[in-house]
């Protein structure tokens, strides 16, 4: 009977909705890279280049981990201000798995809040102590 199932799977070439799988398992299978935002008007066209080489290189490397093939990358725009701090729904663990954190600001520590054991949270940069809380 599997057998069946399987082979008429493959001639209708069916594919599992990622909704009905993420629902049944409560994972997205989605991982975010989140980078600090900045309207690029105000930034010098070299500054724009380099953020955008360093980014394209930065997916690569996560794309190609051979851990990462069943999951999709998300990028997340952290828009980060002085009068505001970030808050817990700013880092959207209700649709991620995970979140690689790029570029932290000694301003803006939330994350060392957000990260555990169900919302894991790797950081690249150095902020004072993190590196206690959450892989660096």
């Amino acid at each position: 009977m599997i057998q069946r199932v399987t082979h008429a799977a493959e001639q209708l070439d069916y594919h599992p909705n990622r909704l009905a799988r993420a629902v049944r398992n409560q994972r997205s299978y989605l991982v975010g890279l989140s980078c600090f935002y900045t309207d690029a008007p105000n930034r010098a066209p070299e500054r724009v280049d380099y953020e955008h080489q360093v980014l394209g290189e930065y997916t690569d490397i996560v794309l190609s981990h051979p851990e990462f093939e069943d999951y999709d990358l998300v990028f997340h725009a952290r828009k980060e201000s002085e009068n505001r701090s970030l808050k817990r729904s700013d880092f959207k663990s209700d649709l991620l798995d995970g979140m690689i954190y790029i570029g932290p600001s000694d301003k803006h520590v939330e994350f060392l809040d957000v990260a555990s054991e169900d919302f894991p949270i790797v950081l690249i940069g150095q902020v004072a102590g993190a590196e206690e809380k959450i892989p660096c």
